[in-house]
């Protein structure tokens, strides 16, 4: 009787069960550049960071400036009702929003 290999562990290489588990060498400079790619990475997500937190800022910002010019407009005419619906003289966003209500 002939004994022979099976059609499945034809193709397979029998070493490599020792060398499965086992992590690649690398060279210092491979690991040095390795290193310096995340750093990279790293400053570059924390300037990402601060430039979207900053976005922020600046949006809830103009809101609020919005929001006070809007109310000094309001307290401009509260004394002379009889300016609001002059074409001259503004009116802030938030009056013309109840106006339509």
């Amino acid at each position: 009787m002939v004994v022979g290999t099976r059609k499945s562990n034809a193709t397979k290489n029998p070493g490599s069960l020792l060398t499965a588990g086992k992590p690649q060498r690398r060279s210092r400079a491979q690991i040095e550049e390795d290193e310096a790619r995340t750093q990279a990475m790293a400053v570059a997500a924390k300037e990402d960071a601060i430039a979207k937190h900053q976005a922020v800022i600046k949006r809830v910002v103009d809101i609020q400036e919005s929001t006070e010019r809007d109310e000094e407009v309001i307290r401009a005419y509260a004394n002379r009702p009889d300016l609001r619906n002059s074409s001259k003289y503004p009116v802030a966003a938030s009056e013309k929003i109840t106006a339509l209500e």
